[in-house]
């Protein structure tokens, strides 16, 4: 038996690297696999954020089944209209004390937010601002429509 001279056993040889990146192949396929598992990290953790930002119970604007309503007024810290107009929101909470006033913050509370956004979801509203007030079907938007109709919806609402 001859032996050729210059050859090496083939358990010896390191992997050859992949001709168009030339990065042997083994590392090529964990770097895929590291991949997947980053995008799966991502979009499991985006669907956590996501059911978490859900409120979890329904918010009920509309009249309650024992007649009681709630009024849900939203409005931002240093937003000029939502100065002029709490005021007035309030006034009328300590008028109606038999109806739930709901008066709450946007800016400074992600909750309050979230609030907002499911409450324009359930209303159907294309137009979105603040200061805006919820109360039974009506919807008023803005620094005019909220003192003019109010007070009328809510005393048509009572009934």
């Amino acid at each position: 038996m001859s032996r050729k001279k210059n050859k090496i056993p083939s358990e010896n040889i390191a992997k050859e690297p992949d001709e168009s990146s030339g990065v042997p192949s083994g590392t090529m396929q964990g770097q895929k696999i590291l991949l997947v598992i980053l995008v799966l990290g991502i979009v499991i953790t985006g669907a956590v954020v996501l059911i978490g930002s859900q409120p979890s119970t329904p918010i009920r604007p509309f009249p309650k089944t024992d007649g009681s309503l709630t009024v849900w007024y939203f409005y931002g810290n240093g937003c000029e209209h939502c100065e002029n107009v709490t005021p007035y929101v309030q006034s009328l909470q300590r008028k109606y004390k038999d109806v739930d006033f709901r008066i709450l913050e946007i800016y400074d509370n992600p909750g309050n937010r979230d609030k907002l956004l499911a409450l324009n979801r359930q209303y159907r509203q294309t137009s979105t601002g603040i200061p805006v007030a919820f109360v039974g079907n009506v919807v008023l938007l803005g620094a005019d429509e909220i003192p003019a109709k109010l007070e009328s919806a809510i005393l048509r609402e009572r009934g």
